[in-house]
């Protein structure tokens, strides 16, 4: 598998600034089960925090677990993910994955992102976003560059993750809902945007 460490000399100069200053390192990881369980633990209590508001929501939101991190539970297709781990010192305060969408493999689905609390307004999540969104990370892909990525999201739970995804060029596509969420949306780009 491949471990790096991403060259910070590549990005925005504000945001290796706050790197820096916040003594965080940022790994990739792909072909590799290593980071699993550090993610897991942190991307769980994370998600549910930033997402459930009731019992209603915290039942529907742990029998779809499968279904919201599928690549945590299916260890082939983890290990054909990308994942992007900021840490500090060993302690994960923000992550991204994505994972190849087995029926459609020239669909990438955004399946994990955030940000410890503690960490939040720093810019991390713009850094974390840049950073995956190079369409240099999907060359291996067969398709590439024609590549659709895709990411399900709560619009009127995680505002900011959606407003995010739509600075970064995800458009709204699809809408249903559930007996717990009124709206769950499913945003999609091109890897090359236009």
């Amino acid at each position: 598998g491949q471990v790096s460490l991403v060259s910070v000399d590549k990005m925005d100069s504000d945001v290796q600034r706050n790197l820096e200053a916040l003594g965080l390192t940022l790994s990739h990881y792909h072909g590799t089960l290593e980071p699993k369980q550090s993610l897991w633990d942190f991307i769980l209590p994370n998600h549910m925090q930033a997402s459930v508001r009731n019992e209603v929501e915290m039942r529907m939101q742990t029998e779809d677990l499968v279904d919201d991190f599928p690549d945590f539970y299916d260890d082939d297709l983890f290990c054909r993910g990308w994942y992007w781990v900021l840490k500090k010192e060993d302690k994960v305060v923000g992550m991204l994955g994505f994972a190849p969408e087995l029926k459609n493999p020239k669909v990438i689905k955004l399946t994990t992102f955030g940000v410890s609390p503690d960490y939040r307004g720093k810019k991390l999540g713009n850094l974390l976003l840049t950073v995956g969104l190079n369409p240099k990370n999907f060359e291996e892909v067969p398709g590439w560059p024609n590549l659709d990525l895709q990411v399900c999201t709560l619009p009127d739970v995680l505002c900011s993750a959606t407003a995010l995804y739509m600075k970064f060029g995800f458009r709204e596509f699809y809408n249903r809902s559930n007996e717990a969420y009124e709206r769950i949306t499913y945003f999609e780009r091109k890897l090359i945007l236009d």
